[in-house]
């Protein structure tokens, strides 16, 4: 995993520092299960400013946000150890969490994390009242539930958003 996130650092992609850095927010958030909203909102967001600062993203020094949406190479940081220092705290933080979720991007582009055993074919839905995304398997008129997802632009409202400006049709599920 270390390589791998070195490895977008590296690279500096847009499109992949900025799925690191949107998603990394939202995975965080999942983690941390607690009923002590300001406990929890401290805890998200020291673990958030760990990541960005580690990867030169979109937070400052005094943790303020830059509004840049790419990742910062390395050895433009100037330290690439202390980087790497935080990197690998964060990485224990989060171990459990990435090990339960794979890769995926949807027919429309989304990119984001899905549960081990999703298939192509599969589909993205919001049910109203879930606090994320599910992934769904149709079967015989009727549907499986695969499990939770996490897809930028999907998980603060968007979806639901969209659909009452006319973009998409609610629909019926009916699970087996």
């Amino acid at each position: 995993m270390v390589e791998a996130l070195q490895f977008i650092a590296a690279e500096a992609n847009p499109a992949l520092s900025y799925l690191f850095s949107a998603c990394c927010e939202d995975l965080i958030k999942d983690v941390l299960q607690t009923d002590d909203s300001v406990a929890h909102q401290a805890i998200c967001d020291q673990l958030y400013k760990q990541a960005t600062t580690a990867f030169g993203t979109r937070m400052t020094e005094d943790g303020s946000d830059t509004g840049e949406a790419y990742l910062i190479p390395f050895h433009e940081n100037g330290d690439s150890d202390s980087a790497a220092m935080s990197i690998n705290i964060f990485l224990t933080q989060l171990q459990y969490l990435w090990a339960a979720r794979a890769f995926a991007i949807t027919e429309s582009g989304y990119m984001g994390f899905v549960r081990p055993g999703t298939r192509v074919g599969d589909e993205v839905c919001i049910l109203y009242g879930c606090p994320s995304p599910l992934v769904i398997r149709p079967d015989g008129g009727e549907y499986l539930l695969v499990g939770d997802c996490c897809f930028e632009g999907m998980m603060r409202g968007e979806m639901v958003k969209r659909q009452e400006e006319g973009e998409f049709v609610l629909q019926d599920f009916t699970f087996k």
